[in-house]
């Protein structure tokens, strides 16, 4: 098997059985222990912003274990979020408003379009979670 297809294989596995909460699964250390990354003098993950000569990047997690934490943190964090932005009562729009300004399209376009969005945060946020 290729080094690389085997070592996304290895970061999916592994951050998989992180986000469904496998703490009571005995694992190893995931790195530099798999043997995946024996090979690697390090492994980093970075947030690449923008694109050409004005290109950054920036470090997102030091090493594996580090983007592991990361990556349960912001499923919180996404659950969090979509919480605080559900925006809708009982007539189905923001704030329930009656007026001319649930007519306008721009405004009917955004509110279907966080009605859609918001669930579907949900289901993600349940999906790391869920023990298959």
């Amino acid at each position: 098997m290729l080094g690389t297809v085997a070592q996304v294989m290895a970061l999916t596995a592994y951050g998989n059985a992180t986000l469904q909460g496998a703490d009571s699964i005995p694992v190893p250390a995931f790195y530099p222990g798999n043997s995946a990354f024996q090979f690697c003098e390090y492994v980093r993950f970075v947030d690449v912003i923008g694109s050409g000569p004005s290109t950054q990047v920036q470090p997102w997690a030091e090493d594996p274990n580090a983007w592991f934490d990361r990556l349960s943190q912001l499923a919180g964090q996404l659950l969090a979020a979509s919480q605080l932005g559900w925006v809708f009562g009982g007539m189905g729009s923001w704030n329930d408003v009656g007026s001319d300004v649930s007519k306008d399209p721009d405004y009917q376009r955004l509110s279907d379009t966080l009605f859609t969005l918001l669930p579907r945060t949900y289901v993600a946020v349940a999906d790391t979670t869920m023990r298959r």
